[in-house]
């Protein structure tokens, strides 16, 4: 079962998508999406009324530290043609000094990045250099069946793992980041379950809690009633 549609009163329910004991684990996972994509994107580009299908279809896939993310965001944008948005937060993080403690203002600075990215890829321009940088992981040599219209944009983590940092770490969250959830909306999210050992680097933070904050973004996803997919390795 997927989640209901934009608008719908009833509960989200997530579709677990289970993948099983392959040792290539996130090989697995990766191919397995793939069909999830494509699903939801005929979902969306059928219900659009033809004026608004130069909007861009807008993947968000979150989840607790070491689940998979980066490595399911890049090969779904390869495989998809598709634009690569990486996790800002890691860029930002790794880009302090090592002995700094990052503050409220740090994850401020991070969030509202994270809402300009929203805004440049809600629409598609073919004339937005943005859409044409080096996250755009197209191989021109993939056949055409591939590519998506509208351009499929993966978000490498996005507002929700924020929000929850907030609420987490200092207990709020500033208005425009909530409202930034429903004025730019994702399509859909690839929630990955914690099944995969945690491996630490030093922006990670969080080994005890990724069942708490897996749950967490789930009802998070749930309230805003869009649909999501649990991206599992193991039932």
């Amino acid at each position: 079962r997927q989640g209901g549609q934009r608008g719908h009163q009833h509960q989200t329910h997530a579709h677990p998508l289970i993948i099983g004991d392959d040792a290539a684990c996130i090989v697995t996972r990766q191919q397995r999406t793939i069909i999830i994509i494509y699903e939801q994107f005929v979902v969306i580009r059928r219900s659009r009324p033809f004026n608004t299908l130069h909007t861009m279809y807008k993947v968000g896939i979150i989840g607790p530290e070491s689940t998979g993310k980066s490595t399911l965001a890049k090969y779904l944008a390869n495989r998809y043609h598709g634009i690569y948005v990486p996790e800002y937060a890691r860029e930002y993080m790794e880009a302090l000094p090592p002995s700094y403690q990052y503050t409220y203002d740090d994850v401020l600075c991070i969030a509202r990045h994270q809402v300009e990215q929203l805004r440049t890829y809600t629409h598609n321009n073919s004339n937005d250099s943005n859409v044409n940088n080096e996250n755009n992981l197209n191989d021109s040599n993939v056949n055409n069946e591939n590519n998506l219209t509208p351009p499929v944009v993966f978000f490498d983590t996005e507002l929700i793992i924020t929000k929850v940092w907030f609420l987490h770490k200092y207990g709020t969250c500033p208005d425009f980041l909530e409202n930034a959830l429903h004025t730019y909306p994702m399509d859909v999210y690839l929630l990955c379950y914690p099944d995969l050992p945690w491996v630490y680097d030093p922006v990670r933070e969080n080994p005890d809690l990724r069942q708490y904050l897996y749950d967490w973004y789930e009802r998070e996803i749930q309230s805003l009633n869009i649909p999501y997919y649990i991206i599992r390795h193991n039932q």
